[in-house]
């Protein structure tokens, strides 16, 4: 099964820096595959990535995990929310907005 992934934008990020606004990017995890990125959307609080990405599900009920992280040239990146997704939840062919 193929899952197709659209990560278009985001609104209110939170102020994770002491200088400057949110730096954010998403990293995606499709179970054990390898882990992809959005880019980088630099000194904003509402990032508009509009990537896709896609990935060969190894079986139903692979979980899907959406990670949001604020980049930092120096120091840590500083993760700031996630959500999980139950690929079982998804309906072939249909589109899921949120």
């Amino acid at each position: 099964m193929q899952l197709h992934l659209r990560v278009i934008e985001a609104r209110d990020m939170p102020k994770e820096d002491t200088f400057g606004k949110c730096d954010p990017f998403v990293q995606i995890s499709v179970g054990s595959l390898p882990v992809k990125k959005t880019k980088v959307i630099k000194n904003t609080y509402n990032p508009k990535w509009e990537e896709e990405f896609h990935f060969d599900l190894p079986n139903p009920g692979t979980p899907i995990f959406l990670k949001f992280i604020d980049y930092d040239e120096v120091g840590a990146n500083d993760p700031f929310g996630s959500v999980q997704i139950n690929s079982n939840s998804l309906v072939i062919g249909q589109i899921v907005e949120n």
